[in-house]
């Protein structure tokens, strides 16, 4: 009796940590800003809480991946126009925003 309550013992512990070790490998293969839409989608809210909505005037944003691991999204002028654009640059794996400007 004890040799099968040991038994089973062993086998859901090996069943947990196998279990747990696929579930860290998913999870880490997830990227949280995986498309164009999604980082367009980001930026402008991020960009509109830091500068208003007069942000939405330099729309439609360029996006552009840089490597395979940051988007990098920049303001439009239409016409000539006094100051610079919005720039903001994403990381694609986990949504970490790293840097935050505005030309002048």
């Amino acid at each position: 009796m004890k040799n099968y309550f040991f038994s089973t013992l062993l086998f859901l512990a090996f069943y947990f940590i196998c279990n747990s070790q696929t579930i860290i490998k998913t999870q880490s293969t997830i990227d949280y800003v995986p498309n164009e839409k999604v980082a367009r989608q980001v930026a402008e809210v991020i960009l509109i809480s830091i500068y208003g909505q007069e942000i939405k005037k330099q729309k439609p944003f360029n996006v552009k991946l840089q490597g395979d691991s940051l988007w990098i999204i920049t303001g439009v002028q239409k016409k000539v126009e006094i100051g610079g654009v919005a720039y903001i640059e994403i990381q694609k794996k986990d949504c970490k925003i790293l840097n935050v400007t505005h030309g002048k």
